[in-house]
């Protein structure tokens, strides 16, 4: 049986160590992103915001008969800014490493913002509940964390976590975005309400699904279950009905996942989370810097 105990504070421990190796030399006066104070300047590239095109540089780089050589501002990233981070603790996530991929996903974002100075709001999901703990430094967020796992066990509830998340969402009061570690066991029209919830807040958001390989790939290629209720009935099922039924529930939250953000990642636990460590920051970065689901018109 997995120590999910020790496994969640290791986990803890490499998020934290990873972002800070990532970050290693850089200042904190330094790290750049969308703010009031600009800090440096560089060519222009495609993608790159028109408005941050510094015109009078961009023209004594530009000589006569020569391309024109634009350049934009690069700024100072504002601090203090308040975000939502909630980790679904919910019996489906105990399996395997899912816990503690959503645990490290956590800690790289809490680090990050310790980094820049931010204050965290953590959610944690359990049950039919959910509680908002709000640390004094980005830091104890983690421990916090930690603790829960190891004092706590997941548990199941009747109500769909992304429910509860928006119920979160619509009482954290000056918050720039929220973040929702979960994995896809919802409904998918919960999932697509989270739009008009956040493009009415106008705030950035980043749904992150943990799963783990043997949920969706069947151990055998051929097979039966037996599905047996309370009362001793039972249904015999094919096994690649099951898991081809299971496949396409996951597709469908993707695809409504997209709709509602284009920060959406899709994490093999652990393993997967630490492979995807700079879109996981780059996801934190995003949503603070209040930007709005993407919408589409269908």
């Amino acid at each position: 049986m997995i120590d999910i105990c020790g496994v969640s504070r290791q986990a803890i421990r490499m998020g934290v160590a990873d972002v800070y190796a990532l970050l290693q030399g850089s200042s904190r006066s330094r790290i750049k992103g969308e703010g009031m104070e600009y800090v440096d300047f560089r060519p222009y590239a495609p993608g790159d915001d028109i408005r941050y095109v510094d015109w009078r540089m961009s023209a004594r780089r530009t000589g006569p008969g020569k391309t024109i050589d634009l350049v934009v501002k690069e700024f100072m990233s504002e601090k203090m800014v308040n975000t939502l981070i909630a980790v679904d603790m919910s019996s489906q996530l105990n399996f395997k490493e899912k816990i503690a991929g959503s645990l490290y996903t956590a800690s790289l974002m809490t680090s990050l913002a310790g980094i820049l100075e931010d204050r965290v709001y953590v959610g944690i999901i359990r049950d039919d509940r959910y509680r908002v703990f709000v640390p004094h430094r980005p830091r104890d967020a983690i421990y916090y964390l930690a603790n829960t796992v190891c004092r706590e066990k997941p548990s199941g509830g009747e109500i769909d976590s992304a429910v509860l998340f928006a119920d979160m969402v619509r009482k954290t009061r000056m918050i720039r975005g929220g973040v929702l570690i979960t994995d896809y066991s919802h409904r998918p029209d919960y999932i697509k309400s989270l739009k008009n919830l956040f493009r009415a807040r106008r705030l950035g958001i980043a749904l992150i699904y943990m799963y783990d390989w043997a949920e969706i790939n069947p151990p055998l290629d051929k097979g039966f279950i037996p599905i047996c209720s309370l009362s001793g009935e039972c249904i015999v099922n094919d096994i690649g009905e099951i898991y081809k039924a299971i496949r396409e529930h996951v597709q469908r939250i993707r695809a409504v996942s997209r709709l509602v953000t284009p920060y959406t990642l899709s994490l093999a636990g652990l393993q997967g989370a630490r492979a995807n460590k700079l879109r996981i920051m780059d996801a934190y970065l995003s949503i603070r810097a209040r930007k709005p689901p993407v919408l589409s018109r269908r």
